[in-house]
């Protein structure tokens, strides 16, 4: 898919020529069972003022399993590139390889209400007798754009991500836990993409479970907030230097950047 569900192009459509190739939806979603939600906090304009905003945050949640089976574990593993970060759940992940139920993303400092309201909407769904939760919830920090010392995300809004999360196509840029970010001096929000992967086995190596050869779905949602103008990469393209008089300096690997690109970046 070129263009988001709210008519936004994503990179293909404007002529970035990244490598490998995307499934149906070129999201999370391709994997059957999936569901993402989203909750996205805008509110007011102008000097901050701590408690009324302006506010720019959000929450998205990652259902694996979906609404359904939301109370239903998959296997997991975390990988730390930078540790500056918090993330629930880890050691529960790095100790049995599982991941279990819904995953948030939010603001740094609404982690613990988005861990908390899981909790709390497991809880309700799948009442027994025994269940406990460890959720994932992963954060960046939006302070920059955001009332986040307001601590404006609610448990509503955390049920609201969950409430309203569905399979198909999903939007991107500023929405969710992605609304306030930064990325590299722009603007920066939420991301997904897929791609499908060959993969193939020697005989000496094969396992009986894992087929000969075949073809992997790679799938994932991101979200950006990290670096300096100055770092910025596109597909190894396109470096863009000094923040304070926007230069832009091509690189030569062999390749051009995309004439769309370039003219959405003077």
């Amino acid at each position: 898919m070129l263009m988001t569900p709210a008519g936004k192009p994503r990179a293909r459509a404007i002529g970035i020529p990244f490598d490998g190739e995307p499934g149906p939806l070129n999201a999370i979603t391709d994997v059957a069972g999936i569901e993402v939600g989203y909750r996205t906090l805008i509110r007011g304009a102008g000097e901050r003022v701590v408690g009324q905003g302006p506010v720019r945050t959000g929450v998205t949640a990652i259902l694996p399993r979906g609404r359904a089976g939301a109370d239903q574990a998959v296997f997991a593993g975390m990988f730390s590139l930078n540790g500056n970060g918090e993330l629930t759940g880890s050691h529960w992940v790095a100790e049995t390889g599982r991941c279990e139920g819904p995953i948030t993303l939010t603001n740094t400092h609404s982690i613990g209400v988005a861990h908390d309201a899981v909790i709390r909407w497991m809880t309700r769904r799948f009442e027994r007798t025994g269940l406990w939760s460890l959720p994932v919830a992963g954060e960046t920090y939006d302070g920059w754009l955001n009332d986040i010392n307001g601590f404006h995300v609610t448990d509503a809004d955390v049920f609201a991500a969950l409430d309203g999360a569905q399979a198909g196509a999903i939007e991107e840029g500023s929405v969710g836990g992605g609304t306030g970010m930064i990325c590299y001096g722009f603007k920066g929000g939420s991301g997904t993409a897929s791609r499908r992967v060959a993969f193939g086995v020697t005989s000496s190596h094969q396992l009986w479970w894992w087929p000969a050869r075949g073809r992997l779905r790679v799938r994932l949602v991101v979200r950006t907030f990290t670096s300096a103008i100055r770092r910025y990469e596109i597909v190894g393209v396109l470096e863009v230097r000094g923040a304070l008089n926007a230069t832009y300096r091509l690189r030569s690997f062999g390749a051009l950047a995309p004439p769309t690109l370039l003219e959405r970046l003077r």
